[in-house]
């Protein structure tokens, strides 16, 4: 009987964390179940996950790409947009070597409508660094797409190149930032890298 009682509570306790709605992003960036930081995209798109998510969705076969949802999703949810197919029309928003973040996101804010100061305090919340937080190069975005999704997205792609050169969080590497940022408004160039990186 005991033991029916504990079974019982266990099987509730997960039919709640599996189906609890929570609030997320309407646009959601799945990467790559490879990469490193592969919690570090969705975390930031405000998804409901945590460590054990994470671990599911690495072992089943998630595809990459962006996926629309209602904005309001439970674990199964999650789940299920990990593996259907992804957004195929998106727009492209280049990064320019010595592009600012004011100068970003009033680009941004011309090609999406998102007003720019939105995407600034979006931008601020979730970046490591007051400025240079976004590499340059090509961003593929959905329609629609929303400040935070968009910041998101950029700003974990960046972390992912930044960490494979070091601890993101030393003194070292932020000081190494602002050099690299110098050097790059002060050799900005369009015609020689063709604008961006690739």
């Amino acid at each position: 009987m005991r033991l029916f009682k504990y079974l019982s509570v266990l099987i509730l306790f997960v039919l709640i964390y599996l189906y609890i709605p929570r609030e997320s992003d309407r646009l959601l960036y799945f990467p790559k179940k490879e990469n490193r930081y592969f919690c570090n995209y969705l975390t930031k798109q405000k998804l409901p996950i945590n460590f054990v998510d994470c671990a599911i969705l690495k072992f089943i076969d998630t595809k990459e790409g962006w996926i629309r949802s209602s904005g309001v999703l439970n674990k199964i949810d999650i789940y299920k947009m990990a593996l259907s197919k992804k957004i195929k029309k998106l727009r492209v928003i280049p990064v320019y070597s010595g592009d600012n973040i004011d100068t970003l996101a009033q680009k941004i804010s011309k090609q999406t409508s998102i007003d720019k100061n939105k995407l600034l305090a979006t931008y601020k919340k979730l970046a490591k660094f007051k400025d240079g937080a976004i590499v340059a190069k090509k961003y593929k975005i959905p329609y629609n797409a929303t400040a935070n999704s968009i910041m998101a997205y950029m700003l974990s792609s960046s972390e992912e190149l930044f960490k494979s050169f070091g601890d993101i969080d030393s003194k070292e590497f932020k000081d190494k930032l602002i050099i690299a940022s110098i050097i790059q408004k002060e050799t900005h160039n369009k015609k020689a890298t063709n604008g961006c990186y690739t």
